[in-house]
């Protein structure tokens, strides 16, 4: 068997919080739990989050829960394969202000990210019918298209 790891988090409403990440690219699962007082939504096989009600955390964990407005009771951080994985990523979620600037310095896209998006975009431009194109020597399709407009419009806004 895999190492695994659970994340137990407590939380005023499960069915919004799990509505908000499955939103974010989290996939729910009822093979734990399901109901109003619990759910798990995987990040993948080996990360999940146990999405719990108040009530129902005080249940494993009888201290007091941190209040996030006052302290920082976690930090997660979570692993991509590359920069564009990071950049596709559009799910953001932050428990206390804090977090705000390091969160819009990682999400947002380098000078070099925007140079190259705008390089793809303008191949395309100038090559309406095209399907397939080279740029600086890599193929650059469909795909490569609409995340580089993507990323021009969170970088542009």
């Amino acid at each position: 068997m895999s190492k695994m790891i659970f994340v137990n988090l407590p939380v005023a409403d499960v069915a919004k919080s799990a509505a908000f990440y499955e939103a974010i690219g989290f996939v729910k699962d009822e093979t734990i739990c399901k109901g109003p007082e619990a759910a798990m939504v995987r990040w993948s096989d080996d990360i999940n989050f146990m999405l719990l009600s108040h009530d129902h955390f005080k249940q494993f964990a009888p201290k007091p829960m941190a209040d996030s407005h006052a302290t920082s009771p976690v930090l997660f951080a979570l692993a991509f394969d590359s920069r564009e994985a990071v950049d596709a990523f559009t799910g953001m979620m932050a428990i206390h202000p804090d977090q705000i600037a390091p969160i819009n310095a990682a999400f947002t896209p380098s000078a070099e990210a925007i140079a190259h998006a705008r390089a793809v975009v303008a191949a395309f431009d100038a090559n309406p019918d095209a399907g397939v194109l080279q740029l600086d020597g890599k193929m650059i399709d469909a795909p490569h298209l609409k995340q580089a407009k993507r990323l021009l419009e969170r970088a542009e806004g």
